[in-house]
């Protein structure tokens, strides 16, 4: 394949897992790991460094969950996430308090934060 034949999308406009995200509410989270152990409708930013090109595929969605690492720096990014996110129709939530990341949460703490918010 030559040069003028390669189509690349940008990796900063990735969301790792959307494909398997297409109702109308979405569980964003770091890493691959994060979206493994929370399944189906979970997205990964693929860092907490995200791109204004990711935020704005999450728009389309009415309802917006944001599970960033416990890290300070982590959580600051999702707020800024979030806050960027309050522009466009919907509800955007950063839940926190959690002791770990996403990737580890038990099988308990997953079948709560599903059922709570109804993914």
């Amino acid at each position: 394949m030559t040069e003028d034949h390669l189509c690349l999308e940008d990796p900063k406009s990735l969301l790792y897992g959307i494909e398997e995200a297409d109702g109308d509410t979405v569980v964003v989270v770091e890493g691959p790991t994060g979206v493994w152990r929370l399944g189906p409708g979970t997205v990964a930013t693929l860092g907490i460094g995200w791109h204004p090109a990711q935020a704005n595929r999450l728009r389309k969605y009415k309802r917006r969950f944001l599970i960033y690492d416990p890290e300070l720096k982590a959580q600051s990014r999702a707020k800024e996430l979030a806050e960027y996110l309050a522009m466009f129709p919907g509800c955007t939530e950063v839940l926190s308090g959690f002791d770990t990341d996403p990737g580890d949460f038990t099988d308990q703490m997953v079948s709560e934060i599903i059922k709570e918010i109804g993914l």
